[in-house]
């Protein structure tokens, strides 16, 4: 935690239903209920946090992801062929004798998301504004690009897997990096792409480092337990000072980016950006701002409008919570001003008529809503949020390789292309030695952005 931050509550509980997914006709689906019951809340930061100034469009753009290219050639995978299954994916039947191949052997890691319906035009003084996954490919991936190879049956490699595969949500139940995990689970599940149940369990705290400093330490050597994360783990390294980073990890892939959505209760007296920001700019301080852990996509939002609008970040009150779970009902109940988190996590109570969401963050609309972008509001900030998969560190060859193989079938997958769909994800898929160096150039960029806000 910055030492500027001058307090801080004590995390509260929220008791949620956990949003488990549909059961596979193969394996029960088996979520490690036992390890939700960690404490959960929120953290507030001082009034007077450390933001600092920065021009909205040169931060911007430090924040526009861009990666490498493929990884390596490894061992092909062995498979097992289904009965009577449908393939996995869309488009020609597998050949006749199957065999899975590394995404680093096929013809591209990543895919070009489809386009959202056209938005305003950016404004000529941004030059460094970040593009969006909307109006281009993902860092590391091809417009021309094809789809990863369709991966028929359940995936082994070597003997691997054993045993049942984990993989941890390093936040709260009902937050973006828990429905990813469990969107994944319900995909490798359904899709017949694991070889042995799949489970998904919570670490909250500390924007995902509580969990990723037990991923490293405890679960080292063994693939069996994997972990989603997110732009959001890179800035909460810095700010909260954690003893483990990302260097440690084993990359595995990058999957979805979307955009940030800012949320207001149907009661809440801001009808618009415009209300929100002309209260913002003539008492910063009394605009209480909900979002994700301290220095996350959420975080760096704000202080962006902030900059954006005049108003000095310094002023910014901020209320960090553990996930979108937490944050959502103190939304609805207008126990904050505004929400700040991926648009996802707010459509069910959009549908649902207890939020309204003022603006997007993206560089176009996204369609079924009726929301505009920031730009079109009258605020000059663009930003959007990834999130991905690694593994502990000293994974052996025939792990990564089985990893690799089922997130590159499922991601040619149906039940995932319908999942993207369902949740207004983009698809930004990069595998291997590519999001290795996608992971080390987003480090770089979101240290001299949380720098240059005063953050860190």
């Amino acid at each position: 935690m910055d030492p500027r931050l001058s307090r801080s509550a004590s995390l509260t509980p929220a008791n949620r239903p956990k949003h488990e997914p549909a059961a596979s006709d193969v394996t029960p689906t088996s979520v490690d209920g036992s390890t939700t019951a960690i404490p959960r809340g929120s953290r507030r930061l001082s009034r007077r946090s450390a933001l600092g100034l920065l021009g909205a469009a040169g931060a911007t753009g430090l924040l526009a992801a861009c990666g490498g290219g493929g990884g390596a050639a490894t061992p092909k995978a062995e498979t097992k062929p289904p009965e009577a299954t449908k393939p996995v994916g869309t488009g020609s039947p597998p050949p006749a004798t199957p065999v899975a191949t590394s995404p680093s052997a096929s013809p591209a890691a990543g895919a070009s998301p489809a386009a959202k319906p056209a938005g305003s035009p950016s404004p000529a003084t941004s030059p460094a504004a970040s593009p969006s996954p909307a109006a281009a490919a993902p860092a590391g991936a091809s417009p021309a690009a094809a789809a990863p190879a369709v991966v028929p049956g359940p995936v082994t490699v070597a003997g691997f897997p054993a045993r049942s595969l984990r993989i941890m949500a390093p936040a709260a139940p009902g937050g973006g990096w828990d429905s990813t995990s469990r969107a994944i689970q319900q995909a490798l599940q359904d899709e017949k792409l694991a070889a042995q149940s799949v489970e998904v369990y919570n670490r909250p705290g500390a924007g995902g480092t509580i969990g990723l400093a037990e991923l490293i330490n405890q679960t080292r050597g063994d693939g069996h337990t994997v972990m989603t994360m997110g732009l959001v783990m890179t800035g909460a390294i810095l700010t909260n000072k954690s003893p483990v980073n990302l260097d440690s990890v084993t990359p595995l892939a990058r999957l979805t980016t979307e955009y940030e959505a800012i949320a207001v209760g149907t009661a809440s007296p801001y009808q618009t950006l415009q209300d929100l920001v002309n209260a913002f700019k003539a008492d910063a301080r009394s605009i209480k701002w909900g979002g994700g852990s301290a220095g996350g996509t959420d975080h760096i939002l704000v202080g962006l409008i902030a900059q954006a609008v005049g108003a000095n970040p310094r002023d910014i009150n901020y209320i960090a919570f553990s996930g979108g779970g937490e944050l959502r009902p103190q939304v609805i109940g207008n126990q904050v001003s505004a929400g700040v988190s991926s648009y996802s996590e707010f459509k069910a109570d959009v549908e649902a008529g207890q939020v309204r969401i003022l603006a997007l963050s993206g560089a176009a609309r996204v369609a079924g809503t009726n929301a505009p972008t920031m730009r079109e509001a009258g605020v000059n900030v663009e930003l959007t949020n990834w999130r991905g998969m690694v593994g502990p560190p000293g994974m052996k060859d025939n792990e990564r390789q089985a990893w690799s193989t089922m997130l590159s079938g499922m991601n040619a997958s149906k039940t995932w292309r319908d999942t993207l769909q369902k949740q207004d994800w983009e698809d930004a898929f990069l595998v291997g030695d590519g999001f290795a160096s996608f992971l080390k150039q987003e480090d770089e960029r979101v240290g001299k952005v949380l720098r240059d806000i005063g953050l860190v």
